[in-house]
């Protein structure tokens, strides 16, 4: 069964409505007419918009007590869903909760039922989702959609395994908010009925859904399949990356069936449970960013000689379901770095000591040049500085000595997207080389402080890039030119 798109349209007149439907009608499979959102709707306008739209569509009036904007009385609103039935429309949604869904099911007419049921809390466990599918599927309805929310990205396997497990059943099911994120993409491997895109980011009609655009143009919606190999980007902040903006237009050009998204994985048991799922279905790796490329390394079967070197994995591979760890961090900063200068004894100031440090570190020390690392906790400055033979200073101390060295970069995520007004470093010497590893933005406060001194600057992406394609190759055996993903990263939208 091929998934289809919907994309709900979300006028607050009729008009509006109308216009917006026929901009989704160039896109979608489905139009949804979410009639909640027009004040005052009339039979008349449900007509209206039907005749005006040239793809079929779902008729939908939410109800306030399922998170909807229809304010009448249940007796009204089932007037209006048998007006759209009578119009004709393809499909009528109706709620699980409701006390009408059982009488519009026996005056469905030639329309096709959609009883749903949503979530706006949580995602129970799969044995309740389970059960719960198994209840609605009692009922006549020809389309069954449950709609939870996740807040966990461990939450999102509880809706792959139902999909799995109603393969021939007409079940819509996704989960919604930041972290259900992937599974408004991946439902389409696992065999959901439909997804949802909104027309664009100001016209979302539920809470984390994603722009038509972004399904289409950036996850290649169209052409993910059940054979589709997942890649992604693990991280506490990983909605932040723009990882995914480099790495899917590269599988498209190139013809390889992969989809790379970002993965909200918080700390602790939620890691845990993740490496779990990671292992169960069909990821092929992943990049790591903060905070796990340390923690990463105890999921390992097999660390390459960096990554162990290095203490810390940025990249994982998956083959025969064992998981061998990489570092590509250290070539992406020297490489970088080495397009404006020579290495080889410059003087290093290091900020920060967690896992993209300890890769900086690493690689500046093979060059070798002199390295010097402060972070906010000493102690871990001076472990680090201790296994790679660098040297310490006190973080309060890092404006002062600021102009005794060659090159400084930031490795911690102060200054990042929406820290952006926050800098670790305030004082430059306009001969010092300065590189953030931030990109987002492209340039931070730190970045900005360093240019006005007169310093030539070294943005993010640069070291982004070049260890993107180290990952890219690893993880497919195709090594992309710079310029190419350079130039998917500079398409990026704001």
């Amino acid at each position: 069964m091929e998934t289809k798109l919907a994309i709900p349209v979300v006028g607050e007149d009729v008009d509006e409505a109308i216009k917006q439907g026929k901009a989704a009608a160039k896109t979608a499979d489905i139009v949804e007419f979410r009639a909640d959102f027009v004040r005052q709707i009339t039979d008349a306008d449900i007509e209206q918009f039907y005749q005006q739209i040239d793809k079929p569509v779902i008729f939908t009036c939410r109800p306030q007590f399922e998170n909807g904007h229809f304010k009448g009385s249940e007796k009204e609103r089932k007037q209006l869903i048998l007006q759209a039935i009578k119009t004709g429309y393809e499909y009528v949604d109706v709620e699980y909760k409701s006390d009408i869904y059982e009488s519009l099911l026996e005056n469905s007419g030639n329309s096709q039922i959609i009883l749903s049921h949503h979530n706006f809390e949580e995602t129970p466990d799969y044995g309740q989702v389970k059960n719960l599918a198994a209840e609605m599927s009692k009922t006549k309805a020809d389309i069954l959609k449950i709609i939870p929310t996740a807040n966990s990205i461990n939450d999102n396997f509880k809706i792959f395994r139902l999909l799995q497990s109603n393969p021939n059943q007409k079940l819509i099911s996704f989960c919604m908010g930041i972290y259900g994120h992937i599974s408004r993409v991946l439902c389409k491997k696992y065999g959901s009925y439909l997804s949802f895109a909104a027309l664009d980011k100001n016209s979302q009609s539920a809470d984390g859904q994603i722009s038509v655009g972004e399904m289409q143009g950036t996850y290649h919606f169209n052409s993910i399949d059940q054979n589709t190999k997942i890649l992604g980007v693990a991280g506490e902040f990983a909605e932040n990356s723009k990882s995914k903006y480099m790495h899917n237009p590269v599988f498209e050009n190139i013809g390889k069936n992969y989809v790379y998204l970002p993965l909200k994985v918080q700390s602790g048991r939620d890691l845990d449970n993740f490496m779990d799922n990671f292992h169960r279905y069909d990821f092929a790796g992943m990049a790591v960013t903060i905070p796990h490329k340390e923690k990463m390394i105890k999921y390992m079967d097999e660390l390459d000689k960096t990554a162990k070197e290095i203490g810390a994995v940025n990249t994982v591979v998956k083959q025969n379901d064992r998981l061998k760890g990489f570092n590509t961090d250290y070539v992406g900063a020297v490489r970088a770095l080495e397009n404006y200068t020579e290495l080889n004894g410059k003087k290093c100031m290091v900020i920060g000591a967690g896992g993209a440090s300890r890769a900086v570190v690493f690689g500046l020390v093979k060059k070798p040049a002199r390295v010097t690392i402060t972070n906010r906790t000493r102690e871990k400055a001076e472990k680090l500085a201790k296994e790679f033979g660098s040297k310490v200073i006190d973080f309060e101390d890092r404006n002062k000595v600021a102009q005794q060295f060659d090159i400084i970069i930031n490795t911690t995520s102060v200054g990042m997207y929406p820290d952006t007004d926050n800098t670790v470093l305030e004082t430059f010497n306009e001969s010092t080389l300065v590189m953030d590893i931030v990109y987002k933005p492209l340039k931070t406060k730190f970045l900005q402080l360093a240019e006005q001194a007169g310093c030539e600057i070294i943005t993010g992406e640069k070291m982004l890039v070049y260890q993107a394609m180290e990952q890219f190759e690893i993880w497919t055996g195709q090594r992309p030119k710079f310029k190419i993903m350079h130039k998917a990263f500079s398409n990026i939208p704001e």
